[in-house]
């Protein structure tokens, strides 16, 4: 049986990478040990209800091919500023889903492979944004519409959707 430390835990960690013009918080970063071995673990939390996360978890026949690409692009995202933060070059990503509704949790490992992947996306999202408001497209922005409802600029979206821009 291998033996499992907490060294240090970090709650709500702001991160910034200025280079792809983004900011915001990790929700907790723990360094361990397992075996004496040093380990960087970054876990996102993500609650949702009952109907995402059967979508997600339940009957292999019901659930949507890629239902959280997003929040596994958003945990990769942050976990490029926690490297560069403290150093580290081998962390290991957890998405921990929570469901609001039978307070069950699960947990999903994360593959490095995202880290790129982000690295490319926002990219690409900052060379659409440098000629201009892009259009709504529910491939890159926002990935879901209820996104919307959330976001500081939607009225400006609609707008220019209305203008035909």
């Amino acid at each position: 049986m291998s033996k499992f430390v907490i060294r240090r835990v970090i709650n709500e960690h702001p991160i910034e990478i200025p280079k792809l013009k983004l900011k915001g918080h990790i929700d907790m970063i723990l360094f361990a040990e397992i075996d004496s071995v040093p380990v960087c673990l970054i876990i996102d939390l993500k609650s949702i209800g009952s109907y995402p996360y059967k979508k997600k978890f339940g009957r292999k026949e019901n659930r949507e091919v890629n239902p959280s690409r997003h929040h596994e692009l958003q945990l990769a995202t942050y976990s490029l500023a926690v490297e560069k933060d403290f150093d580290v070059s081998d962390s290991q990503m957890f998405l921990v889903y929570y469901n609001k509704d039978t307070s069950k949790f699960k947990v999903q490992a994360v593959k490095r492979d995202f880290m790129n992947e982000a690295i490319e996306y926002w990219t690409r999202i900052n060379d659409l944004v440098s000629k201009g408001l892009p259009k709504v497209n529910n491939i890159e922005s926002p990935i879901r519409d209820w996104e919307c409802g959330y976001c500081q600029f939607k009225d400006k979206c609609i707008e220019d959707q209305n203008k035909g821009v």
